[in-house]
C-alpha cells in the first residue's frame, strides 16, 4: 500500500519545475483575496443587490422599526412608512393593531434569538394574497440580536390549489365504498379512521362497535391461537407487503367465519386492513382433502386384501373392477368439482411430478389437463423462480401445514394456496395447489391506497377548514385547519364537543336552517357568509361551501363542507385605507430614485433621493419628460423598453445609464410597474431606479481577476500533463535496461557464483531483487498511466464469473496457502471488461497479501444495486488499517506498511481509483487494525440509461 522513500523523493524532484509558476499563481490568488476583503468591507454600499430578488426582504430594528425594505416588499406593501416608529406591526400584521401582534415572528426572534416562521394573508385587488414570513436574527459582536431579517415569500398560488386537493377527498371514499372486500383504515394507535359497508356486511360490526380500537376487535377471535396470531400480525406484518393470513372470527351475530386477512402499511401512521370471507372456499377445500384421504385409504386396503387373499384371485379381480369403477366415478365427481372452480388446481407428488390438473390450469398454460400429467411442475412455474417455489413446497412437506403466498407472473397477480395431503401414517404423499387470479383485486388495492394517500394529504394539510356533519347536527370529522381556526387543540377535541352545530358553532342559530334550506333546494350551498363562535368565546366571520351526500333513496347521509376565515379580509379593508398615507411617507424617505410618471411620459412626482442624486430642484423636473434624465447612449434601449412596457405594463431589472444635471453618468437598475383604472386605461406608472455604479466598477475588477486566475490554472494543467508524460516515458524507457540488469545478474550468479564469497553472492541477490522491484514499479506506473489514456469499451459484465476466475488465478499463484472465497449475491456490471478485471485483480490480490498473517485467508465479494448505479465490495480478515489513514490508501506511492512486511509498489490501489473514476464511480475503504478491511467501488449506470439488473445467485 505505498512506495519506497527513494521513489517518493524522485517524484518530488520531478515536480520542482512548476514551483515558480505556482508561486506566481499564489501571488495572484492573494491579490484576489485582498480584493474580496475590500468587497466585503463595502457590502453595505452594494446592498441594492437585494432589490433584484423575487422575494421580499426587510430588516427590522429592536424597537420594531423598519430599517430597510427591498423593491419586492415595496411592491407588495406600498403603504409602509418607515418614518413612523414603531411601524413594523402596522406594515406586516394583518389586521393592524395598536400593539405588536403576540404571534409576530420578528417579536419572537427578538425574544429568544431563534428563527421563526409564520403564514399571513393580506388583501390584494379584492382577493387574499398569502405570504410565508421567516424571521432570522442578526447578531452583534457580543452575540445579542441587533436586528431581524424578514424573508417574505408569496404563496398565494399554493393556497389556491387547496380547492383542487379537496376534490381528491371524494375520490378516496368513492374507491373505499366500492371496494369488493372489507376495508378498514386504522392509525398506529389502533383508532379506526374508516370502514366500508363490505366490512360491516362480512363481520356485522359497525364503526361504533369497534370504536375502542384493535383490542376490542381481537375479542372477535374465539380461538386463543387465532387471537395471538392476529396480535402478532398487527405488530409484525404491517410493514410487509403481500402477507396474507387466515383466521377464524366470531361475527357480531355469533356466527364463526374463516377470514382472509391482508394488512398493508400505507405510511408511518396509517394501515389498511382488507378482509375476505373465505368460509365456503375453506369448507370446499376440506371436503376435497377428505375425499383424497378416503381414496388413498381405500386403495391401500384393497392392495393389502389382494396380498392376503391371492388364492381368490378371480373373485378379487371382479371386486377390483367394481372398486375401480367406483373410484373412477369418484374421480370424475372430484374433477367436475375442480373444473367448476375459477381457480387453477393441480396435484403433485413429493418428486414434483404433476398427478392431476384441472381445465383452468390447462387453459392458462395452453395445454390439455392430461398433457400436463407426469410433467415436472416447472410447466406451471417458470424455471427462474422454480427453486424458490421448491423451497416453499418443501417447507409445506416438512411442517405438514398449508401455506398461502402471492406471485406475479406474465402480467398477472396469483394467490397460491398449497395444502399437504397426509396419509394415515402421518406422511405427506402429495401437495394440492390452488392458484387464483387476483389481478383485479391488487389493482383495486393500489387505486385505494393512492386515493387514500391523496385525500389524507389534502385533508391534513389544507389551509381551509374541512368538516363532515350528520343531518342531526353532530360533527363527525374535522381537519387540523378547522380545529385551529375555532381555537381547539386537535380535530378530535372539536368532534367530541360538537354534537349540535346549530347551537354550538353559529352565533345566530338561524344560519343553520337557512343553509339546510339551500341544500334541499340546490344540493349545494356556495359562498355562504356567517359568523362562527370559537372555543374561547370570540367570533370570526367565515365563508361556507357545503354539499349534501345522499343515499339511493335521496335521504341525506351527511354534509361535507369547507370553511374559509374571512375575518382578516374585512379588517384589512380599513387597513388598506389607512396605508395610503403611509405610502406617501415611505416614498419620500426611500433611498432609491423613485418617479411617478403620467401616461404621456411626464414626471408627476419624484422623491428626494432622486432629486439629490440628479442635482435638480423639484420645480425643474415636475411636468418635464422623464427622458431628460437618461444618458444619450441609453435612449435607443429606452425606446425598446418603452415598447415592451406598453405591451406588458412592467419593466423588471433592466440596467440603464442616467445623466445628472452636471452631466455625470450613473448606472442604475430600472423597475417599472403600472397602475390602471377599473376600465383598464393607464392611471400612472411608478419607476424605481437602484444605483449600482460602484458595484459595476467592482464587478469589472473581479472579472479581470477571474480571467487571470483561469489563465494560470490552464498553465498549471499543462505543466501537470507534461509531468505525467515525462513519468510515462521514464517508466517505459527503464524496462529494457532493468530486464538486462536482472538477466545478466542472474547469469553472473549462476555461472560464477562459486567464485564469489558469501558477501558477493548476497550483493548480486540484492541487485537482482532491486532490479525486479524497480521493473515491477515501472510496469505498475505504465499500467497506471495507460489506464488514463485507454478508450473505455462498455459491455455487460458477469461479476460472479469474473471474480471466480480471478480468484482461481490468484489461488494458483499462492500454492501452500489456505485461501477461501465467499461469493455473496452479486449484481451485473456495465463497464470496460479489461479495466474492471484489473480492479478485481488488484483488490483480491491486495486482500490475499494482507491476510498472510492468518492461517486461513478469507475473502468475501458482494454487491448491491442503487438508484444511480451498482456498488461492489471486497472484505478480508487481514491486518486492517487505522481509519485516520484511509485517504492515503489510494494515493500513488503511499504505503501504510513497510516493504519488509508486505511487498508492493504502492500503485495498485491508485490504479483501482483511476479506473473507477474514469467510469464515473468512486472508491473508499473501511478497516480496523488486526480486524480486516473492506474496499468498496461504485459503477454508475451509463448516461444512455443502459443498466444490468438482477443479482447473480
Amino acid at each position: 500500500m505505498g512506495g519506497s522513500d527513494k521513489s517518493r523523493e524522485n517524484s518530488e524532484v520531478r515536480i520542482m519545475r512548476p514551483q515558480k509558476k505556482i508561486a506566481e499563481l499564489e501571488e495572484k490568488l492573494s491579490r484576489y483575496e485582498r480584493v474580496e476583503e475590500a468587497l466585503r468591507a463595502s457590502e453595505e454600499r452594494y446592498r441594492s443587490v437585494v432589490e433584484s430578488m423575487n422575494i421580499g426582504v426587510a430588516i427590522i430594528g429592536p424597537d420594531m422599526e423598519i430599517i430597510s425594505l427591498n423593491n419586492q416588499m415595496r411592491m407588495w406593501f406600498p403603504a409602509i412608512d418607515v418614518s413612523v416608529r414603531p411601524v413594523c406591526y402596522k406594515a406586516f400584521n394583518d389586521p393592524p393593531t395598536e400593539s405588536v401582534c403576540p404571534l409576530c415572528p420578528t417579536l419572537k426572534t427578538f425574544e429568544d434569538g431563534k428563527v421563526h416562521e409564520q403564514v399571513r394573508g393580506t388583501p390584494s385587488g379584492g382577493n387574499i394574497r398569502y405570504f410565508r414570513i421567516i424571521a432570522s436574527p442578526l447578531r452583534g459582536e457580543h452575540g445579542n440580536v441587533s436586528a431581524v431579517v424578514e424573508i417574505v415569500e408569496d404563496i398565494t398560488k399554493k393556497k389556491r390549489s387547496d380547492e383542487l386537493l379537496r376534490r381528491e377527498k371524494e375520490t378516496l371514499f368513492t374507491v373505499l365504498r366500492k371496494a369488493p372486500y372489507g376495508a378498514v383504515l386504522i392509525d398506529r394507535k389502533g383508532n379506526y379512521l374508516y370502514m366500508n359497508e363490505e366490512f360491516t356486511s362480512i363481520t356485522g360490526y359497525t364503526r361504533k362497535d369497534v370504536s375502542r380500537g384493535v383490542d376490542f376487535f381481537l375479542q372477535a377471535y374465539p380461538d386463543p391461537r387465532d387471537r395471538k396470531a392476529a396480535a402478532d400480525a398487527w405488530k409484525k406484518d404491517m410493514a410487509v407487503k403481500g402477507v396474507t393470513r387466515i383466521f377464524t372470527i366470531r361475527c357480531k351475530s355469533g356466527e364463526e367465519k374463516e377470514i382472509e386477512f391482508r394488512p398493508t402499511r400505507l405510511d408511518q401512521d396509517r394501515y389498511l386492513l382488507m378482509l375476505s370471507d373465505i368460509t365456503e372456499r375453506r369448507r370446499a377445500e376440506a371436503l376435497l382433502r377428505k375425499a383424497h384421504d378416503e381414496l388413498e385409504l381405500r386403495v391401500r386396503e384393497r392392495t393389502e386384501e389382494l396380498v392376503r387373499t391371492n388364492k381368490e384371485l378371480e373373485k378379487e379381480i371382479a371386486v377390483r373392477k367394481k372398486t375401480e369403477e367406483a373410484l373412477k366415478e369418484r374421480e370424475q365427481t372430484t374433477m367436475a368439482l375442480l373444473n367448476a372452480t375459477s381457480d387453477a388446481v393441480l396435484l403433485v407428488d413429493t418428486q414434483w411430478k404433476i398427478i392431476m390438473a384441472n381445465n383452468n390450469l390447462g387453459t392458462r398454460l395452453g395445454k390439455l389437463p392430461e398433457e400436463l400429467t407426469g410433467e415436472y411442475f416447472s410447466s406451471y412455474f417458470r424455471e427462474g423462480p422454480a427453486e424458490a417455489r421448491r423451497e416453499i413446497f418443501q417447507g409445506v412437506i416438512e411442517a405438514k401445514t398449508p401455506i398461502l403466498f402471492e406471485d406475479y407472473r406474465d402480467g398477472m397477480w396469483l394467490e397460491n394456496s398449497v395444502y399437504p395431503v397426509i396419509d394415515s401414517r402421518g406422511q405427506v404423499t402429495k401437495l394440492a395447489i390452488y392458484s387464483r387470479d387476483i389481478t383485479e383485486r391488487k389493482y383495486a388495492e393500489e387505486l385505494l391506497k393512492q386515493a387514500e394517500e391523496k385525500y389524507r394529504s389534502i385533508f391534513e394539510n389544507a389551509v381551509e377548514g374541512i368538516f363532515r356533519n350528520t343531518p342531526e347536527g353532530q360533527m363527525i370529522a374535522a381537519n387540523p385547519a378547522l380545529a385551529k381556526m375555532l381555537g381547539y387543540d386537535s380535530p378530535e377535541e372539536l368532534t367530541d364537543v360538537m354534537t349540535d352545530v346549530q347551537n354550538q358553532i353559529y352565533t345566530d342559530p338561524a344560519y343553520h336552517p337557512r343553509i339546510i334550506q339551500i341544500l334541499e333546494k340546490d344540493g349545494v350551498a356556495l359562498g355562504f357568509n356567517c359568523e362562527f363562535q370559537r372555543k374561547d368565546g370570540s367570533t370570526i366571520w367565515v365563508t361556507l361551501n357545503v354539499r349534501a351526500v345522499r343515499d339511493r333513496q335521496g335521504r341525506p347521509l351527511y354534509y361535507d363542507g369547507t370553511v374559509e376565515n374571512i375575518t382578516e379580509r374585512k379588517q384589512a379593508e380599513e387597513a388598506l385605507r389607512a396605508s395610503e398615507e403611509k405610502f406617501r411617507r415611505f416614498f419620500e424617505t426611500m433611498p432609491e430614485y423613485a418617479y411617478i410618471v403620467s401616461p404621456n411620459g411626464r414626471m408627476v412626482d419624484i422623491n428626494p433621493a432622486a432629486l439629490q442624486a440628479l442635482g435638480y430642484e423639484r420645480d425643474e423636473v415636475i411636468g418635464k419628460p422623464l427622458t431628460m434624465i437618461y444618458a444619450p447612449e441609453s435612449m435607443p434601449r429606452m425606446r425598446d423598453l418603452y415598447a415592451r412596457w406598453k405591451e406588458s405594463g412592467t419593466i423588471r431589472d433592466e440596467e440603464i445609464v442616467i445623466q445628472t444635471k452636471q452631466l455625470e453618468k450613473r448606472t442604475v437598475i430600472l423597475n417599472v410597474s403600472t397602475s390602471r383604472h377599473a376600465e383598464g386605461t393607464i392611471l400612472h406608472s411608478a419607476s424605481v431606479q437602484t444605483d449600482i455604479t460602484e458595484r459595476k466598477g467592482a464587478e469589472e475588477e473581479i472579472g479581470k481577476l477571474n480571467e487571470e486566475l483561469n489563465r494560470r490554472i490552464m498553465e498549471l494543467a499543462a505543466v501537470n500533463t507534461e509531468l505525467e508524460s515525462f513519468t510515462y516515458s521514464i517508466s517505459h524507457d527503464l524496462k529494457t535496461p532493468l530486464i538486462a540488469v536482472e538477466g545478466l545478474s542472474r547469469i553472473l550468479l549462476d555461472r560464477y557464483g562459486g567464485q564469489l564469497d558469501g558477501k558477493g553472492q548476497k550483493l548480486l541477490s540484492v541487485i537482482i531483487g532491486s532490479a525486479i522491484q524497480v521493473k515491477e514499479l515501472a510496469e505498475d506506473l505504465l499500467a497506471f498511466f495507460t489506464v488514463g489514456r485507454q478508450e473505455i469499451r462498455y459491455s455487460a459484465i458477469d461479476m460472479k464469473k469474473m471474480v471466480s476466475d480471478v480468484f482461481e488465478q490468484l489461488k494458483a499463484a499462492h500454492q501452500g496457502r489456505r485461501l477461501e472465497l465467499l461469493l455473496k449475491p452479486t449484481p451485473a456490471a456495465n463497464g470496460d471488461r479489461n479495466m474492471i478485471r484489473q480492479v478485481v485483480l488488484n483488490l483480491l490480490g491486495n486482500s490475499i497479501k494482507f491476510s498472510r498473517v492468518r492461517a486461513v485467508a478469507r475473502v468475501e465479494f458482494g454487491g448491491w444495486t442503487e438508484q444511480d448505479g451498482t456498488v461492489f465490495y471486497v472484505r478480508d480478515n487481514g491486518v486492517g488499517f487505522p481509519m485516520e489513514h484511509k485517504e492515503r490508501l489510494f494515493e500513488v506511492f503511499k504505503r501504510l506498511h513497510l516493504s519488509e512486511e508486505f511487498e508492493g509498489t504502492g500503485i495498485g490501489l491508485a490504479t483501482v481509483k483511476r479506473i473507477v473514476q474514469r467510469h464515473g464511480g468512486q472508491v473508499w475503504a473501511e478497516g480496523k487494525v488486526n480486524e480486516g478491511a473492506t474496499f468498496y467501488f461504485s459503477l454508475p449506470y451509463r448516461e444512455d440509461g443502459e443498466r444490468c439488473d438482477g443479482p447473480q445467485s
